[in-house]
C-alpha cells in the first residue's frame, strides 16, 4: 500500500546539490578535455579516449527498443537454366514468380 507523500520535494522537482554537482563536473572535464595535447598521446590511448567519451554521447541500446523482425530468409533471384541444349533456336525462359 502506497503511503501519500506529506513533505519534501513535489514530483519532478530537480534536486539542487545534484545539479550543481553535474554543473561541476561538466566544467572540469570540459577544462581537461581543452588542456589534452593529442600530439602526446599513442593511438591505443586516443581509441580508449574515443570509447569512453562515446559512452556518454550515444545512447546504448537497450533489447526492447530492437525490434524483432522475422530471421532473413535468401530468395535467388533468378531460376537456374540448363545451357547446354543443343537446339539453335533455343530462347531462355526467365521464370520470375516466387
Amino acid at each position: 500500500m502506497k503511503r501519500k507523500k506529506t513533505g519534501g520535494r513535489q514530483k519532478g522537482t530537480p534536486n539542487k546539490i545534484t545539479k550543481q554537482v553535474r554543473e561541476k563536473l561538466e566544467q572540469l572535464v570540459s577544462n581537461l578535455i581543452d588542456e589534452i595535447n593529442i600530439d602526446y598521446v599513442n593511438d591505443e590511448q586516443k581509441f580508449k579516449l574515443l570509447q569512453l567519451g562515446l559512452q556518454y554521447v550515444l545512447p546504448k541500446l537497450r533489447e526492447d527498443n530492437i525490434t524483432k523482425e522475422e530471421p532473413f530468409v535468401e530468395r535467388p533471384i533468378f531460376k537456374e537454366i540448363d545451357l547446354d541444349v543443343p537446339d539453335d533456336n533455343y530462347q531462355p525462359q526467365i521464370d520470375m514468380s516466387e
